[in-house]
């Protein structure tokens, strides 16, 4: 039955307004029924309710939220979910049962906002390469972080919320990665292979198949956009676990370089925080083990040899000022 139908037109209510088993009478909705278009006039706009949809969008919702296409479907009822909002009149969204990760989506599209205590979670997810972090990366941090509790009141901006890579970084990337118009297959440190195109860009977990996309040339723009979008994603990651030291530029060149590669560094990022030099030496360079055929963790030289590369860039000092002649 579409949402808004009656199941039954008297009784409760409906006497109670004198309605009867008149046809122009309030659905539960909360809505008249309009006797020359048989719609129900929600004040704004009409509500089918043979058809579950309204007739056009939520003026309001519409320019309040733009960003979200969800109030531009006529077809939504509450942007689209009667069992997860409560919203009468069609204007303003009540979080019913909204578990955490529903929250982060909702902010994500823009639907209400996230408490301090969600986005610090969200940081530790993050910083520990959990599922939901990876929902955050893809997401971008950068996009969640204005979603806090509150109107009018943005979170902090952390220490290194503006840094980018810079060219240094890329220049050790393009090194270790090498550059590919034509996909391949790359090792990963599960011991398996994986179809991989331009800087390191992943195509898609297994060996490159005989599809016409694991076969053909990629343009130099194509290549450019996977290494945007996955330059990015690093960023973000970095950002979003260091958070109690600012970084300098080689410094959040080396890490995001890492990132490319190597996730999961819950306890890098806590030494690197922490400040403790030593700590971040030793958690670096142990992230240099592979997968063997039997899943035993193994010493590779390879990787041995880039955590030594970003290493040195991490240590390797900026300078103050530059001179022109």
């Amino acid at each position: 039955m579409p949402f808004g139908e009656e199941i039954n037109g008297v009784g409760g209510r409906t006497t109670g307004l004198n309605y009867g088993s008149d046809s122009v009478r309030q659905k539960f909705t909360g809505y008249e029924r309009d006797i020359e278009s048989d719609l129900d006039f929600a004040q704004a706009r009409y509500y089918n309710s043979s058809h579950g949809r309204f007739t056009s969008v939520d003026p309001l919702t519409a320019s309040a939220t733009i960003r979200n296409p969800q109030t531009f479907n006529r077809y939504s009822y509450g942007l689209n979910s009667p069992y997860k909002f409560t919203d009468p009149l069609g204007l303003s969204i009540d979080l019913v049962g909204c578990n955490f990760e529903c929250r982060v989506m909702n902010a994500i599209n823009g639907i209400g906002k996230l408490s301090a205590a969600d986005l610090a979670l969200a940081k530790y997810h993050v910083a520990n390469g959990t599922a939901l972090g990876y929902v955050f990366l893809n997401a971008s941090y950068n996009q969640l972080r204005p979603q806090t509790a509150g109107v009018g009141s943005p979170n902090p901006q952390g220490p290194n919320d503006n840094m980018k890579m810079g060219e240094e970084g890329r220049k050790l990337l393009i090194q270790w990665e090498g550059y590919r118009d034509v996909p391949y297959d790359k090792d990963n440190s599960s011991g398996s292979r994986n179809c991989t195109i331009g800087i390191g860009h992943l195509l898609h977990p297994g060996p490159c198949r005989g599809s016409s996309e694991d076969q053909r040339k990629y343009s130099a723009g194509e290549i450019d956009a996977f290494f945007k979008a996955d330059v990015a994603s690093a960023e973000s990651h970095v950002r979003a676990g260091i958070t109690k030291v600012k970084l300098d530029q080689n410094q959040f060149d080396a890490l995001v370089v890492l990132a490319l590669n190597f996730r999961s560094t819950p306890k890098l990022y806590a030494a690197i925080n922490a400040n403790k030099l030593e700590r971040v030496k030793a958690e670096w360079l142990s992230t240099n083990k592979v997968k063997d055929e039997h899943g035993n963790l193994v010493f590779s030289q390879g990787l041995q040899n880039r955590r030594d590369a970003e290493w040195a860039l991490y240590n390797k000092p900026v300078p103050r000022f530059k001179f022109f002649w």
